[in-house]
């Protein structure tokens, strides 16, 4: 792809960025947008935030193993976000938290805050590492321009803050989906026929689903968007959108690996995709999946930060260096994993075991006392460390079904 369109690309989003800069600088205006967010652009964030590096790479090597069944990991999330606008938006909005560790102490204390903070924040930057290794992963710039691309990564949400991200989603949801839809207008090239797809185990299947579904049910960087819409009617119909949305991509992508009979080659899967387009199609992939990767990673960063900076460091005034200070955390880490998927597995698990279930629980009328509580967050995440994610989930779960039973 030529340099001067990434550039071109990189300027754009660092221009919005700059836009908003002085738009809310404290607190609430800085990590919420002031909770004024409207529809559209709470929808764009929800659907920007949500498709990452799972969404693009390891979905394209799912899908060209197993064929449909592949979708599993993103109609999880798809089902997620139906769930959380049917039945949980407007009740995450009305908390009026700042965080969804916030919401845990609202309901058990500053000691579950804390914990769910630190769980939050290893979440984040596990995550935001395997978005990175995501932009390594597809091996299409220089080190010049990955750095450059790394660096406009981290300065985006340092510097415009919420609303920064809300008009950047907005144009990023823009550039996903246009870049693969246009690749089904294309010429196909002659690239002979795709292996048949594998049977996937009904285990991993299951997983997959539930590994997305949970964090798009309960997910920290999601509900921060939530609690920045301007009411609980925006939160909630936002999040029925990206669900939709969220479903049309999977179809899309599926689409897209089939016409273009990409190889079940793992993490080279998608990017083998450059090599089947004429050189000047190659940057509506690219921008589109670096769309996808960028949104994602802001957003993890801005939520991490948040929640650092308001449950574990609130005298610390200096927003944007939490920002950036994370961001190279994330940076060390991506270089340590031995794969995406391998990333995506601890990541999402670790997530989804630790701290969706207690963010659910948080809004069931049973209430286990807050050491159940604790004790699911530390046992099931360390659990999912090690374990499937089935299994751990079973420990969580199990425990936290253990503290209703016997309430306080």
């Amino acid at each position: 792809m030529s340099p001067l369109i990434l550039a071109a690309y990189l300027g754009l989003l660092l221009a919005l960025a700059l836009l908003q800069a002085r738009k809310g600088r404290e607190g609430e205006g800085y990590y919420l947008a002031g909770r004024r967010l409207p529809p559209f652009l709470t929808f764009a964030a929800y659907f920007s935030t949500s498709i990452g590096g799972s969404s693009t790479l390891v979905l394209a090597a799912l899908v060209a193993k197993y064929g449909a069944r592949g979708l599993a990991l993103e109609l999880g999330g798809a089902a997620g976000f139906l769930l959380f606008g049917l039945f949980l938006a407007r009740r995450v909005r009305r908390t009026g938290a700042f965080s969804l560790p916030h919401v845990l102490g609202m309901r058990w204390g500053p000691q579950v805050q804390k914990t769910a903070s630190v769980l939050v924040v290893v979440a984040e930057v596990l995550w935001l590492a395997l978005i990175l290794r995501a932009l390594v992963t597809l091996a299409l710039f220089s080190p010049v321009f990955l750095v450059l691309t790394v660096a406009v990564l981290l300065a985006s949400p340092a510097l415009g803050g919420q609303w920064g991200l809300a008009w950047m989603d907005l144009v990023q949801a823009g550039f996903i989906f246009a870049g693969f839809l246009a690749l089904l207008f294309l010429p196909v090239p002659d690239a002979g026929t795709a292996a048949p797809p594998q049977a996937m185990p009904p285990g991993l299947l299951a997983a997959l689903f539930f590994s997305t579904l949970l964090p798009h049910l309960a997910g920290s960087d999601l509900w921060s968007k939530a609690l920045s819409a301007r009411d609980g009617e925006a939160a909630s119909r936002a999040a029925l959108w990206a669900g939709i949305a969220k479903g049309g991509w999977a179809l899309l992508l599926l689409l897209v690996v089939a016409r273009f009979h990409l190889p079940a080659a793992g993490d080279a899967t998608l990017p083998a995709l450059f090599d089947r387009l004429p050189a000047w199609a190659v940057a509506l992939p690219v921008l589109s999946i670096l769309s996808a990767l960028l949104s994602s990673a802001n957003s993890l960063l801005l939520t991490a930060a948040a929640t650092l900076n308001h449950d574990l460091l609130p005298r610390f005034t200096r927003r944007p260096i939490l920002t950036l200070g994370l961001g190279a955390a994330g940076v060390l880490l991506a270089w340590s994993a031995p794969s995406l998927l391998a990333l995506f597995t601890r990541s999402y698990g670790f997530f989804a075991v630790s701290l969706s279930c207690p963010a659910l629980w948080a809004f069931l009328p049973w209430k286990p006392g807050k050491g159940w509580v604790l004790s699911a967050m530390v046992l099931g995440g360390g659990a999912a460390l090690v374990l499937p994610l089935l299994p751990a989930l079973g420990v969580a779960v199990g425990i936290l079904l253990a503290g209703s039973i016997r309430g306080e």
